[in-house]
């Protein structure tokens, strides 16, 4: 199963809920851009490849930017555009692939961002080196690339596969990982209770095995200064100017 038939039909339909309090991660991003904000500027354009409902998309339009959001999942756009900052019309939804990106604006962005592990949802490492090339392309001089993705280098074995993600009383969702050479199936299992029975819905997809050192060399090559390299919680995050 593809990554959007994955979300149009299963994960879509609980993302928010496993995510859960956006604030915090709206404030997160806020802080990590406003370290940079001498390279955006009020009203600069932003583009938010595979946006979801909207977290760094929010962030930016708080910080005066005008946002394209893209995501491939109608359901979560449809949930950022509820939100009360869309309406203040500082954010642009569109329902699109995030490959290609250069068809997405009509002018260069001062900032590219692709967070959330998006990146490596993409089918194969070609797909991810062509879309951080394209997305250093279209960016100004100067401006700002932002990813983040996790690290699958190194394989979790047996029971280590499993991975609680959320639950509560009514509803558990767990991960379980299965390593291939180049890529890892992604199995999301969801048991929910209604009136007191439990049902189990179940459905998996595939990312993308990329080393993080691999990605951080292909942006250097491409002439990108990574001016912030952090990790937290398994998730890589690099903000890269192009150029110095």
């Amino acid at each position: 199963m593809s990554a959007k038939q994955h979300y149009d039909t299963h994960l879509g339909e609980f993302y928010s809920w496993m995510v859960g309090d956006t604030e915090p991660g709206i404030a997160a991003f806020t802080k990590l851009l406003e370290k940079h904000k001498d390279r955006l500027g009020e009203g600069a354009l932003a583009l938010d490849l595979g946006a979801g409902h909207g977290i760094q998309s929010i962030a930016m339009s708080r910080l005066g930017l005008q946002v394209v959001a893209v995501d491939f999942n109608e359901q979560l756009l449809g949930e950022l555009q509820h939100h009360d900052e869309y309406a203040k019309g500082h954010i642009t939804a569109k329902l699109d692939d995030i490959r290609n990106p250069g068809h997405l604006v009509g002018s260069p962005p001062s900032v590219v961002v692709c967070a959330g592990d998006t990146l490596l949802h993409l089918e194969t490492r070609e797909d991810v080196m062509q879309l951080l090339t394209d997305s250093m392309a279209m960016l100004r001089e100067g401006g700002l690339l932002v990813i983040s993705f996790r690290d699958y280098t190194t394989p979790l074995e047996g029971d280590k596969r499993f991975i609680p993600v959320k639950s509560t009383h009514n509803q558990i969702h767990t991960c379980v990982l299965d390593y291939e050479d180049d890529r890892v199936r992604v199995t999301d299992l969801l048991h929910t209770n209604t009136d007191g029975q439990w049902t189990q819905k179940v459905s998996s997809y595939f990312k993308t095995r990329v080393p993080p050192a691999d990605i951080t060399a292909h942006i250097t090559g491409l002439g990108g200064t990574v001016l912030e390299s952090m990790v937290a919680r398994g998730m890589t995050t690099l903000v890269i100017a192009k150029g110095q």
